[in-house]
């Protein structure tokens, strides 16, 4: 019986604590200036990089980049694929740009790449 009451009393403690830590991580989003809960959609997953080498023929591109937040990826150097060529228009190697990348079936992809 004084099991179960402990038991209880545990889970009780941490609902309680779940409901806190959700306030305080919405409270934690708000935080600085008056938008900053309000990143517009797609904003907060673009990533710097630097294009290495552009292969047309293939549709992919090397690019050496910081960390890719929205992948939890350490930065490094590696090849994506890129779902619209024509982006590629203009951007030559050497150039920085900003870029955002899904995973899709298995594959990086970069939906949008452009200069900052």
């Amino acid at each position: 019986m004084k099991n179960s009451k402990w038991l209880m009393a545990f889970v009780s403690a941490v609902a309680l604590m779940g409901g806190s830590f959700a306030v305080m991580a919405q409270e934690h989003a708000m935080h600085g200036d008056a938008g900053a809960g309000m990143a517009m959609p797609g904003h907060e997953a673009m990533t710097r990089g630097e294009i290495r080498k552009w292969d047309a023929a293939q549709g992919k591109v090397t690019i050496r980049h910081e960390e890719i937040k929205n992948l939890m990826m350490p930065p490094m150097t590696m090849v994506f694929l890129v779902a619209n060529p024509a982006q590629m228009q203009g951007l030559k190697m050497g150039d920085q740009v900003v870029f955002d990348v899904v995973e899709q079936e298995g594959k990086l992809v970069i939906k949008q790449i452009r200069k900052p």
